[in-house]
Parts: structure tokens; C-alpha cells; sequence
């Protein structure tokens, strides 16, 4: 499959080869990505490729040799699958909701709701945090100087990285975007994960 990098563009070969570097299964599974999104013939080739990336961008830290997190990699679906459970015992048992609508005190049903509620919005904010943190992992690993970036610097970079996840993940899920939006997405992510993956020095610049 590598001989398929040749139908790169100059930048993505450029990645491809550091990535290659790396681990020769996150090499594939970009280049895989990226040749998906060039088959014009192929009407769902956004979302394809979009999963792809998507994929890269989770494995990447195991591929990297960096601590994983174990926030990093939870579902927060699995949390939202056990309020559904609990919401809907509450609804068939529970007084509330009622037609009327019931407001009395809450009941056990409805208490377990609640507490679940309350660990699905925690998941989510230490799913978030894992993420991130994650990203730093990376950051300092590749990081060109021996002097660590500053905290508020790496802060920044682990929001962009997180912004351009949220956005593959969407994608993947066959969410509105359109080609231009697609490609300007995927450019900068892939200049983004170079400049992780092969710092320039002052004298590359």
C-alpha cells in the first residue's frame, strides 16, 4: 500500500513518511483516509475519510509511546446508554412525569436519574480534560526545544486539537459540511499534526 503515496500531495507525503517514522499502521491509516477522500467517484468519501482521521487521531498517542489516559479514552456514550436505562424504568414506575405533571417529591426512580444526569455532565468534562491532556503528552514529547512549551501555549494547542476532533467526529457521522469546508479542515490538521510530528527548527524556518 505505501507505493499509493506517490498519489499524495507533496505536504500529505511529507506527513505520511513522518508518521511512517512512527508506526507503520497509523502510515496506513492515514494514507487510507486520505485516498478514500480522493475517489471523487465515491458520494460518501467526506465521512469515510473523516472516520479515518478520526481514528488516527485517537490511536495516535499508542503509537507515539506516550502515557495514555484512561479519561482520554472513554465513551460518553456508554454514560448517556445508563441514564437512557434509568429514564426510561423512571417513566414506566415513577409518578413523574403524569399527565398532569407530577411535582411532588422525587422518588427513587427519579433520584437515580438525577444522579446519573449529574455523571454523565462529569464524564463529559473529564473526558474533555483526558483529551487534552493527552494532546500535551504529545506536544512535549515532540516538543523541538528542551525548555517545555508554556502551559497556556499548550493549552491552546490541545483546544485547536480537540476542535478538529469534534469536527471529524461529526463529519464521520454524516453531519452538514461541504467540500471546501472539508479540505480546509483537513489541510490544517495534517500541518498541525506535521508541526507535532516534525518540529521545525529555527533553520527549517
Amino acid at each position: 500500500m505505501f507505493e499509493d503515496a506517490e498519489k499524495l500531495e507533496p505536504g500529505q507525503r511529507e506527513l505520511f513518511a513522518a508518521l511512517k517514522k512512527e508506526s507503520s499502521d497509523a502510515a496506513n491509516i492515514y494514507l487510507g483516509a486520505v485516498l478514500t477522500f480522493q475517489r471523487e467517484s465515491n458520494p460518501d468519501r467526506i465521512a469515510q475519510c473523516a472516520h479515518g482521521v478520526r481514528e488516527l487521531m485517537n490511536e495516535l498517542p499508542k503509537y507515539l509511546d506516550v502515557p495514555i489516559y484512561e479519561e482520554s479514552s472513554q465513551k460518553l456514550g456508554d454514560f448517556a446508554d445508563s441514564l437512557s436505562v434509568a429514564w426510561n424504568a423512571m417513566k414506566e414506575k415513577a409518578r413523574w412525569p403524569g399527565d398532569p405533571p407530577w411535582n411532588g417529591e422525587i422518588d427513587s426512580l427519579l433520584r437515580k436519574v438525577l444522579k446519573k444526569t449529574e455523571t454523565l455532565v462529569q464524564a463529559r468534562v473529564q473526558i474533555l480534560e483526558g483529551r487534552r491532556s493527552q494532546v500535551k503528552e504529545i506536544i512535549r514529547k515532540k516538543n523541538f526545544s528542551i525548555v517545555p512549551p508554556p502551559s497556556n501555549i499548550e493549552n491552546l494547542k490541545a483546544k485547536e486539537w480537540e476542535e478538529y476532533r469534534s469536527y471529524f467526529v461529526r463529519t464521520a457521522h454524516h453531519a452538514p459540511t461541504t467540500i471546501e469546508e472539508f479540505k480546509s479542515n483537513l489541510i490544517h490538521f495534517e500541518r498541525l499534526l506535521l508541526d507535532y510530528l516534525q518540529p521545525r527548527t529555527f533553520e527549517t524556518q
